[in-house]
Order: C-alpha cells, then structure tokens, then sequence
C-alpha cells in the first residue's frame, strides 16, 4: 500500500533491528563488565544513553510531554543510578570493594527497582494514542533498561576463569513469600487498552509501575529456574526452524490464506509443519553432501601420508614385493655358493 516496501521490512525485521541498536549502544557497559575498561566506559554509557535517546525524543516529543526538564532531570539521575550499581559488579570499578553484604542478586533486584521507577513512575505524557515521538522515548526506555538487566545477570552465571555462577538465591531461599509478590504484581483482569494494546501506557503511575514490576518479577522467576534445573540443549534442527519462520512466516501465512484457510490454528500449524519440513529437508542434504565430502578426501589423505613415510595399502604392497625379490635373489646366490 502507500506505506511502501521499507515499513513492511521495518515492520517485519524491528525487533532484529532493535537488538543491534541495543548491542551497539550498550557497548560500554559489556566492555565494563568483561572487565576490559574502567569507569570511562561506564561515564561513557550514561552520556550515550542520556544524549542519544532522552535528550533528542525529549525534544522532538515537543509538547506531548508535560514537564520536559524535569523528565530530562529524572531519566538522566536514574541512568546514573542505574549505571552506579552495575559499577558495583565491573571488576575495574567497585566489583573488588563492593561491601560483602551487598550480595550481587541485590545488585540484580537494586536494577530492577530502578527499572521499574524509570520505565513505570515517570510522567512521559498525559496518554498514549498513537506511536509517535513520546511513545518511542517510553518504549526506548524500557527495552533498553530490561536488555541492560538481563546482560548483567546472564553475565553473572559464569564470572572468573572458572566460570563460577555469583548470583546466589536470596528471595528465592524463602519462595513461598514470592506468591504474595506475584500476587501482588500480577495484570488485572479488566481490559483496558491503555492507549497501545502490545505495550501499554496506563494513565495511573500505579497501574504502570505494577505493570513493569510483574515482567520483572516473571524474568527473575524463568532466571532462577533456568540456574537451579537442568535443561538439555535445542535440537538444532528445531533451533533453525524458529529462525526460518521469523523470517518467513509472512509467505506461509500470505499463501495459506490464499489457499482459503481462516483458522488461526490451522494456519499456524500447518505453517510449523512447513517450516519443520523444509528445515529437516535442508539438514538432510547439507549432512549427505558433508558425509560425501568427506569420504572423496580419504584418497588424498592417504597420498599424503604416504609422502611423509607413513604406511599405505599400495607402500605395503611395494613393500612385500622387494621384500619377494630380494628374498629370491638370496636363494640363487645360497644356491651357486
């Protein structure tokens, strides 16, 4: 339609295209927490995300925004705030002095609740009715604070040459507490479209902050979980065919409904099943084409060990025939003597 080609691939591919941006803009706080620099890169990342995120929507929101300074005021402490705590868990800035009962799942609640006060407590606008420059200022600010969190305790698994998990259970040691907090954060069960339905904007701080509070309540249970119960790798062929559907769910699904299909159910399983097949078929061929491969380089294997002196079924055979020879010409000259 008027959109044109580049929406539907922005469409399509944005969330992709998110995850890069966040990796190229957070690059500072990975170097930070490998240990590769110091508290520049850390000064660093608060300027980036301060002038290159709150700053430039802030005043392109214009005034969609009720209190712009004092918005501006608020992000740039709390990314301070925020940026403080992962110091605390750099080995070049404060992991060494950090106090001993300042356990780093504190450190890891401590985030949150900055990432709840800056994505859920700030005063972005009035309402949120349509993606514009305000809305991408709050959606900006929340993926980008989830994706830092969820860095810090990935990389917390495996710290040290010995890859040594230092996010020990604290809340979790006593769980049945947590279902009051679940309790507590859960969504209600009213609807409410909120302005966007995918992410909303509630008009209530409270609404908002126990909104953002209840997805980092979910990611820190599916954190704990994942730490303390094994679980087997993805199969690869099952691994490939999520990434092959991400990208071409549009074409299987723009030709099933061509096809007359109406049902989601069915659209989506026979969309699985397609994926699955072409998948497993590819895997099928590359694995033969390899297996081939392999067994044409075993000739030339054996004429290069052979150049090095090493024993092959045609040296051994040349072998046993001097071996013949030479034992027939000692018998003649045995013999004449």
């Amino acid at each position: 339609g008027r959109a044109g080609m580049g929406f539907a691939i922005v469409f399509q591919m944005w969330y992709t295209i998110l995850l890069f941006g966040l990796t190229v803009l957070n690059w500072p706080t990975f170097l930070a927490v490998f240990g590769s620099s110091g508290p520049m890169a850390l000064v660093i990342q608060w300027m980036a995300n301060v002038f290159l995120i709150y700053a430039p929507f802030v005043h392109i929101s214009g005034a969609a925004v009720p209190e712009p300074m004092a918005l501006m005021l608020q992000l740039a402490g709390l990314e301070a705030a925020f940026v403080g705590v992962v110091a605390l868990d750099s080995p070049l800035v404060g992991r060494s002095c950090r106090p001993s009962w300042l356990p780093v799942r504190l450190l890891h609640y401590l985030l949150a609740g900055i990432m709840v006060v800056q994505f859920g407590a700030l005063r972005f606008a009035e309402e949120m009715q349509h993606i514009g420059p305000t809305y991408l200022l709050y959606g900006l600010t929340g993926f980008n604070r989830f994706f830092g969190l969820g860095f810090v305790m990935t990389h917390d698994r495996m710290v040290g040459p010995s890859k040594k998990d230092t996010a020990q259970p604290l809340l979790s040691t006593a769980w049945p507490v947590l279902l009051l907090l679940v309790t507590g954060v859960a969504p209600s069960t009213n609807w409410e479209a909120a302005g966007m339905l995918t992410y909303p904007f509630f008009p209530n701080v409270l609404d908002r902050c126990l909104y953002v509070a209840g997805a980092v309540a979910l990611v820190f249970i599916l954190d704990r979980l994942s730490r303390g119960v094994q679980c087997m790798p993805l199969p690869n062929v099952l691994g490939r065919t999520s990434l092959f559907l991400y990208l071409f769910h549009p074409v299987f699904i723009t030709v099933l409904l061509q096809l007359g299909l109406r049902s989601v159910m069915q659209v989506w399983l026979l969309s699985s099943a397609t994926a699955l097949a072409i998948v497993g078929l590819l895997e099928l061929v590359a694995s033969q084409a390899a297996s081939r491969s392999s067994r044409s380089k075993i000739p030339k294997d054996f004429d290069n060990l052979s150049a090095v002196g090493t024993p092959t079924p045609s040296s051994f055979r040349a072998q046993l025939e001097d071996s013949g020879s030479s034992s027939s010409e000692e018998e003649r000259t045995s013999a004449t003597e």
